[in-house]
């Protein structure tokens, strides 16, 4: 009962924003005449709200952490909790012979009209004018797409990467046009996602060894440094991205005691980014040799 509850609890957290700033929307001859999302990826003429997540794939996952993944975060029902037409984008940050400059999307596209009489938002709901086959075909199609992007999860197997940029990744997102995350994107809200151990561990900044020993360097120890100021986003409007890490801290952090939440508090704060944190449940020892 517990654990259905927590993940109750978890999947209003991450969409949580998009239900409560949603007001009724007209509807978008661009988005539902785009049949196969090739188009206009599904999107309306209007940049409504933007949810962007990125999944730290750096560290191997162990079987929790997948079923967390893909069961929790990436699922169908998740999704459909967004509004129709907001835009849903996911992130590799593999480290994997890859710099965060050249990471691009696993998935984007807007949420089309789902077409079920029951759902909570008019807009999805069939008529005479919008018959229910035309737009659930829609969303079949945009269902299909989004788990193509929970089967490049499943492929990832035991791989792990050598670098975990999670700064400069957020700094790329704060400035590339292409993912659609910029303040001259044009969305109203943005949320972004992070699903990680929080292990910064790049040429620019490793904290890996301090809170691997069990005490991570604060942040006021380094904000200062120039190549640090380099890596913050580029986030200057007024309106900036709410954020929520998802943290998967058994294998550093068990006991959420080495001060690793209060280094990326003082990041994101210093940033101008109200977050929130969210932690993993099932910490289990691993199993001994008999």
């Amino acid at each position: 009962m517990m654990a259905m509850i927590k993940n109750i609890f978890l999947v209003t957290l991450l969409f949580s924003f998009g239900i409560e700033l949603y007001a009724e929307r007209p509807a978008s001859d661009q988005a539902d005449e785009d049949k196969f999302g090739n188009k206009h990826d599904w999107c309306a003429e209007v940049n409504y709200d933007h949810t962007l997540i990125i999944v730290d794939t750096t560290e191997k996952f162990n079987e929790n952490q997948y079923e967390l993944l893909q069961n929790q975060i990436l699922n169908n029902s998740s999704i459909a909790k967004l509004p129709p037409y907001d835009r849903i984008s996911i992130l590799d940050l593999t480290g994997r012979n890859i710099t965060a400059t050249q990471t691009k999307p696993v998935f984007s596209k807007c949420r089309p009209r789902s077409g079920e009489k029951s759902s909570q938002y008019k807009l999805d709901q069939p008529s005479f004018w919008n018959p229910k086959e035309k737009m659930q075909q829609a969303y079949n199609f945009f269902n299909q797409d989004l788990a193509k992007a929970r089967t490049h999860f499943d492929e990832l197997g035991e791989l792990s990467g050598e670098f975990s940029m999670i700064m400069e990744l957020i700094k790329e997102i704060s400035r590339v046009d292409g993912l659609n995350f910029t303040d001259g994107s044009g969305y109203k809200n943005r949320k972004l996602i992070i699903f990680s151990d929080l292990i910064q561990n790049s040429e620019n900044l490793s904290i890996f060894t301090s809170c691997k020993k069990g005490k991570c360097i604060t942040w006021d120890s380094v904000k200062d440094a120039p190549k640090i100021k380099a890596l913050m986003p580029a986030f200057n409007s007024d309106n900036k991205p709410e954020v929520l890490v998802y943290y998967l801290q058994c294998k550093y952090n068990k006991n959420l005691n080495n001060g690793m939440r209060d280094f990326w508090t003082g990041y994101f704060t210093d940033a101008g980014m109200k977050v929130t944190f969210d932690t993993e449940t099932a910490c289990l020892e691993p199993k001994k040799n008999t």
